[in-house]
């Protein structure tokens, strides 16, 4: 091989080495920005689903009850104390009153 025919096959490499590294670079920028675009879409839906709940929160005012000097009737203190036994799982008695 001659000295002409050796500069032109390195001058293609160099050609062809730049080419590929340019396309390499601006590929691994167009992911970056792929990426940057993706998380900046999540993070504007989290942004917006946020936003959404904090409108849907309800404040609700706790009121204690409120008993009067009244007596109850031994039929609804039976009941009371029947179903209140049924939720906190202790066994019922069956004592007829």
């Amino acid at each position: 091989m001659n000295l002409k025919t050796v500069t032109i096959v390195v001058g293609l490499f160099l050609v062809g080495y730049y080419f590929g590294y340019q396309s390499a670079e601006k590929a691994e920028q167009d992911r970056i920005n792929e990426r940057e675009t993706i998380a900046l879409n999540i993070a504007k839906g989290v942004s917006n689903e946020i936003v959404k709940w904090k409108q849907n929160i309800k404040t609700v005012e706790k009121v204690e009850p409120v008993y009067l000097n009244e007596c109850v009737t031994d039929d609804y203190r039976r009941v009371f104390n029947e179903n209140q036994r049924l939720l906190s799982s202790k066994p019922v008695s069956k004592v007829s009153d």
